[in-house]
């Protein structure tokens, strides 16, 4: 069965672009010319989203808000704007690409073709468990004590490489590589936010995420 995408672009030349290539490389493509209009054709079909931050009605930063509210779906933003504020506010929401305006569309068809690949399922019925924290990767779903823990797609991907390397220190370049990609040229202030979020998120857990100053970070359960 194709991945379906759903593409969410206010400019119809850009949106038919993406949807003629996606659909070459065997995409089920469904497209939205606005935020509201996005959200409301999002669906748990949908593999992957690619959206415009400047639109009517709804933004690509609000649309990903709502989204995220119901789904970790991966997401690629098309972007005009540059400033690390607003990179660092998609990288925040769980965007898992920045692409600047003007692209190529094989770009984003390599991109599209990477994210998914890395987002396959290797096993159904891995489960993690450490301390407190129990992981089924196959169900995208954290516990903490029983308690169900929402987490964003990056967040997920950071405490399993966590849970994977107990006691290993990673340098935040390390980090940007294994979850960001070696392709991002972002401000590494990305992972100091990201590991924020993952300890508020984990609660009573939060405990096992160690930081080695001035090199980075580990995951130690204490006995």
């Amino acid at each position: 069965m194709a991945k379906r995408i759903l593409i969410v672009e206010d400019e119809p030349t850009i949106n038919d672009v993406l949807k003629e290539y996606l659909t070459e490389y065997g995409y089920d493509c469904i497209q939205a010319f606005d935020g509201l209009d996005g959200l409301a054709k999002f669906n748990e079909s949908i593999s992957l989203i690619i959206c415009d931050v400047m639109m009517p009605k709804l933004n690509g930063f609000e649309l990903i808000e709502e989204i995220r509210k119901q789904s970790d779906v991966a997401i690629i933003m098309l972007t005009a704007l540059n400033s690390d504020e607003d990179i660092l506010k998609g990288y925040d929401l769980g965007v898992d690409e920045f692409v600047s305006k003007p692209f190529s569309p094989k770009i984003i068809v390599r991109k599209v073709k990477a994210i998914l690949g890395r987002n396959s399922i290797k096993s159904q019925t891995e489960l993690i468990t450490k301390g407190m924290i129990e992981m089924n990767t196959f169900a995208f779903k954290v516990r903490i004590d029983n308690i169900d823990i929402n987490l964003s797609k990056k967040e997920f991907e950071l405490l399993k490489l966590f849970l994977e390397n107990e006691n290993i220190v990673f340098t935040r370049d390390s980090l940007l590589n294994h979850i960001w990609g070696h392709d991002y040229f972002g401000d590494d202030r990305v992972v100091d936010t990201a590991i924020k979020r993952l300890r508020k998120r984990l609660l009573e857990a939060s405990i096992y995420i160690k930081t080695k100053h001035g090199v980075g970070y580990k995951f130690e359960v204490k006995q």
